[in-house]
């Protein structure tokens, strides 16, 4: 359990950096188009997918855990009995 948690750990700090910005956004940025509005809002784009990401996978470690402690705790209750 602990090997998970440290990959999915290691995993989630590797990852954002390299999801900053969708293929169109970079060709922008790289071949030197001067057009700062397309640039920011590419900018913003990439970081809002970031952080819908970042919610999601929040969530779904939330519910994960409560189903863990839930399993934990009725194999508790039914070791006693």
């Amino acid at each position: 359990m602990k090997n998970i948690l440290k990959f999915l750990l290691v995993l989630s700090t590797v990852v954002p950096f390299q999801a900053l910005a969708c293929e169109g956004c970079k060709m922008a940025a790289s071949k030197g188009i001067s057009e700062p509005q397309t640039i920011m809002a590419g900018m913003a784009f990439s970081w809002s997918v970031v952080f819908m990401l970042v919610a999601f996978f929040s969530l779904l470690a939330i519910f994960g855990w409560a189903a863990f402690s839930a399993c934990v705790q009725a194999e508790k209750v039914t070791s006693k009995g």
